[in-house]
């Protein structure tokens, strides 16, 4: 009964007290002051506080000056968290209000010309960013407020103009010691850019000087490092490796992790590299810096050294952009080495790739290649977990109308198609899902032939025994009958096309010949010179070849037409040798691991007859050795009309420690 009681008198008690005053509310922050917090934050370098501090101020501004500056503001913090393109379309309204004759904003200018030079370096090209970082340095301001614009000036004229950036990064020193004569760390970032002028003027010597004295700065090696410690002791180790200084080379590298890496492993999955001709020479060799996500992108390329001045070091940069490291091991990597991976490159002998679509790792590739507003959904979703993918699918899924399907949900579902954590079954119910419907969106042939080739995956794992057919190899019965394929003559000759080659590669000739034959009857109508057709028709030639029979390869060959490539498809490899003794003395004995990867020039009796390294990490240590591995290679005898040596192949050589 007492509390029966008690809870009714509270019951009564609360029916009859006052109403309680609401809690008193903050005051508005003043305009000042919210413009003062955010610039504190962007002091601060806490770039996502100041983005914030900022799209809240403009929201209360009315004064058209004001607006401008905290819109320039906001900018300078945008491009460095990434986000170039709103940057840019900031920069461009609020740059223009900003007057050049008024004294009070020419920090402003100097921050907004700056962010533009930014922009256009991470785009490479260089040519404007040395444009607005000229705009930026020759207003009167004091020296360290253009510091950042001539780091930019020194980078992006390495590579048209050395003897430009070498004066000024003595420009930028000489405005260091005026400013900040204490500040070491700062002083060894500029050494590091005149020891990278020097080193692409071929003054390696001098550059190793310059670099061990930025190294020096920078506290001399030690276990601890953070980027700029490992920038330099990759800068000064190239730069000993060029000048026959090997020893001190590879100590320097030991001490940035290259090659000595404790978890994960960096190897590019998709990657593309400048043909030959034009300005690049096969004996060009440029040194590119990559910046690679958890998931395997690369978020930027910056050239880093190259073997002459001119085109040479951003059209390998260009390239590397585009590249995709496997996701698993690289993002076990730690992300402070992630951060400034170095590759050697040089340009390639290979003919365009012959349109293989048979890998399903190159799914999503494939999609952002073919559509923009697929590569923003995959760059949207990638890094983030599965569940919010999931949800993100529902939702597209969900939204009938409009371009949800086409540019939602179907990269969604390869999204979740490649996911670790998903079933064998919900990945094949997702990609059934994805070949529907891109299919009914019209995606391009190749896109919907690799969706279905990575659907009739079996759940294996992917293994040889000995030459006999892979237990992963595609239910390619099955993928034809798929609705989505039966109904398209290019798509079915896609598939066949796909599994003559496993059938060639397996060394099942008779199956081989039969599926490439296939591949042409259902092209009819095609042209002589479709490249479907012409890919079929190589294979024909290499299968005959094998069997022995090169009469059958030359007819083949001959039916192609006078347009007919001299070097067909890859020979079947028969064997090569590797042993431990291949492994560099010296890196054995610094304990590094990397690879190299070489570009075959076969003869048609099998042979090599010139191996190219046209890629390799780290740079400049394993591309010799892996020369020598290359050399014993030996493929299949081909036919080759002229009977002169084809470069076919690319071998990549991985060196791995015991242990």
């Amino acid at each position: 009964m007492t509390r029966f009681w008690t809870g009714v008198a509270l019951a009564a008690a609360l029916t009859v007290a006052p109403p309680m005053p609401a809690p008193a509310q903050p005051p508005q922050p003043s305009i000042q002051q919210q413009f003062d917090a955010a610039s504190a934050a962007l002091d601060a370098h806490d770039w996502a506080e100041a983005v914030r501090g900022y799209e809240a101020l403009e929201a209360r501004i009315r004064n058209s000056r004001t607006l401008a500056i905290a819109r320039t503001r906001r900018a300078t913090a945008l491009v460095e968290l990434g986000r170039i393109e709103e940057a840019a379309t900031l920069l461009r309204d609020s740059l223009p209000a900003l007057s050049a004759e008024d004294s009070s904003l020419y920090a402003d200018r100097v921050t907004g010309f700056t962010a533009l030079g930014q922009i256009a370096e991470s785009r490479l090209d260089y040519d404007e960013a040395q444009r607005r970082y000229r705009q930026a340095s020759d207003i009167p301001v004091p020296d360290d407020r253009k510091l950042p614009a001539l780091r930019g000036l020194i980078q992006t004229q390495l590579f048209g103009n050395a003897e430009g950036a070498l004066r000024d990064a003595d420009a930028a020193l000489r405005a260091v010691a005026a400013s900040s004569p204490g500040n070491q760390p700062l002083q060894a970032k500029f050494h590091t850019l005149r020891g990278r002028a020097l080193l692409n003027l071929g003054r390696f010597a001098e550059a190793q000087a310059e670099l061990e004295l930025a190294m020096r700065q920078l506290g001399d090696l030690t276990l601890r490092a953070d980027i700029n410690d490992l920038v330099a002791r990759s800068d000064l180790a190239i730069a000993a490796l060029l000048a026959g200084d090997g020893d001190r080379a590879r100590r320097y590298l030991a001490y940035t992790g290259a090659g000595r890496l404790q978890r994960g492993a960096i190897n590019p999955y998709s990657f593309n590299l400048p043909p030959c001709g034009g300005d690049l020479s096969p004996d060009d060799v440029a040194v590119v810096q990559l910046g690679i996500a958890d998931d395997g992108r690369v978020t930027y390329a910056m050239p880093i050294y190259a073997s002459r001045q001119g085109a040479v070091a951003l059209a390998f940069a260009r390239a590397a952009r585009d590249w995709a490291f496997y996701p698993r091991p690289a993002g076990e990597v730690p992300s402070l080495l992630r951060a400034a991976v170095r590759i050697e490159m040089r340009c390639s002998d290979l003919a365009d790739p012959d349109g293989d679509v048979e890998d399903g790792s190159t799914l999503l590739p494939r999609l952002i290649a073919f559509d923009r507003a697929w590569a923003q959904t995959i760059d949207a979703n990638l890094a983030r977990p599965t569940a919010a993918v999931r949800a993100s699918l529902a939702e597209a899924e969900a939204d009938a109308a409009g371009e949800a399907g086409r540019h939602g949900a179907l990269p969604l579902l390869l999204i979740l198609a490649n996911r670790g954590d998903v079933t064998f079954v919900e990945r094949t119910a997702f990609l059934r899902r994805a070949l529907a419907l891109a299919a009914s969106d019209r995606a391009p042939d190749e896109v919907i032939a690799a969706i279905a080739i990575a659907a009739g995956r079996p759940q294996v794992p992917r293994v040889w025994i000995g030459n006999r057919a892979r237990p992963d190899a595609p239910d390619y019965d099955t993928i034809l009958a798929y609705p989505e394929v039966r109904l398209s003559p290019r798509i079915t000759a896609m598939i066949r096309l796909a599994q003559a080659r496993r059938f060639y590669y397996d060394r099942d000739d008779d199956r081989a010949l039969l599926a490439a034959s296939g591949a042409i009857r259902a092209l009819p109508d095609r042209a002589p010179t479709d490249p479907l057709l012409q890919q079929a028709r190589q294979l024909l030639v290499v299968v005959n070849a094998d069997r022995g029979d090169m009469n059958a390869a030359r007819a083949a060959h001959q039916a192609m037409g006078p347009g007919a490539p001299r070097c067909g498809l890859l020979p079947r490899h028969r064997r090569d040798s590797a042993g431990s003794s291949d492994f560099p003395d010296e890196a054995l004995r610094w304990g590094f691991e990397g690879w190299g990867v070489n570009e075959l020039a076969l003869t048609p009796q099998g042979e090599v007859a010139l191996a190219r390294t046209v890629m390799a990490y780290p740079p400049f240590v394993f591309g010799q050795a892996a020369r020598r591995v290359a050399g014993r290679t030996r493929h299949e005898p081909t036919y080759v009309p002229d009977g002169a040596a084809c470069t076919y192949d690319r071998q990549a050589v991985r060196f791995v420690l015991p242990g």
